[in-house]
């Protein structure tokens, strides 16, 4: 049926049968509305027509225009729209997958964080640039600790001239392997990547056991760990949970050759780690691809074992 032409009343189809159009007044009135029916409907005709007409033309222009920008994308020529300008006009969405903390993909390793802005190195106090030029020229790349923590310079020193007090003492029974293990634990117990990822890689370093770090992060209670380590790790974790400190604590480290200033260094450890896991979620820390492989074979711990070395401004502390 033709849209544009209104079916014939059936008064006018009265006034034809009987002899022709206009022959009386109700005929007229009726032919007149017919009339005025069917012009509304040509123009409403005519207009859609246009309408998708102008919009076929519109959209043919801008599939040209888009093929354009992304030839001159192709060639390396900046793009001439803002981002996201062309995302959803003409194209199918695109579901993006998002970062997960434990992402080891190429992305993590500019992804330091997202909450914090970080600074420029022509920014940055000379002592933190130097820091930072000098522990990714030594290890290949720059733990996302100084990244994130370089947004706060003095902060940032306190926070290693005190990891420096605690960790890098050398004085006590703790061992290296015995603190980064202190710290694996802590950092399990508090849900923090950065941490966990980290200092275990550090402890298979120091301890060549490539898999108790990995035991330690899913049960540390079922973990092949010595009498004097599961005593060692039950006072660190109390700490850690803010328990009551008890003598019997104490008794239990004494018991397997700890002293009272061995209970100061491990708690202080676990407080220490407390507050920068807390620090690590803040800001959303993101661990380092290479910290997942370090350590875990002997020719992995003979090439990391020349990153072992000085960081603070002081060079006392240990990159962590």
């Amino acid at each position: 049926m033709d849209v544009s032409r209104p079916p014939v009343p059936l008064a006018l189809g009265k006034c034809r049968n009987v002899g022709g159009l206009g022959e009386t007044p109700s005929c007229k009135r009726a032919w007149l509305r017919y009339q005025k029916t069917a012009l509304r409907l040509a123009c409403a005709s005519v207009g859609a027509a246009q309408e998708r007409k102008e919009n076929s033309r519109g959209l043919a222009m801008w599939r040209l225009l888009r093929s354009s920008l992304l030839q001159l994308g192709r060639r390396g020529s900046p793009s001439l729209l803002p981002p996201g300008a062309m995302g959803n006009f003409g194209v199918r969405p695109r579901t993006v997958a998002s970062n997960h903390a434990y992402s080891t993909g190429e992305r993590n390793t500019t992804r330091s964080t997202e909450r914090f802005p970080l600074p420029k190195e022509e920014d940055l106090p000379n002592d933190i640039a130097e820091l930072m030029k000098r522990e990714e020229a030594k290890r290949g790349f720059l733990p996302n600790v100084l990244k994130v923590m370089s947004h706060r310079p003095t902060e940032l020193r306190a926070f290693l001239a005190y990891f420096s007090a605690v960790v890098n003492k050398e004085t006590g029974n703790l061992s290296m392997a015995d603190k980064e293990l202190i710290i694996v634990a802590t950092s399990v117990a508090n849900k923090v990547p950065y941490c966990v990822i980290a200092h275990g890689a550090l402890h298979r370093m120091y301890s060549k056991k490539p898999v108790l770090a990995d035991q330690i992060m899913v049960n540390w209670k079922m973990a092949d760990l010595s009498d004097r380590e599961v005593a060692m790790l039950e006072f660190a974790l109390a700490v850690c949970r803010a328990d009551t400190i008890t003598k019997e604590h104490f008794q239990k480290l004494e018991a397997h050759g700890f002293d009272r200033e061995d209970a100061w260094d491990i708690g202080a450890i676990s407080a220490f780690f407390a507050m920068a896991n807390r620090i690590a979620q803040l800001t959303d820390m993101q661990p380092n691809p290479e910290y997942y492989s370090m350590g875990r074979t002997l020719r992995e711990k003979e090439k990391t074992k020349s990153l072992e070395g000085n960081w603070t401004p002081d060079a006392r502390t240990k990159v962590h």
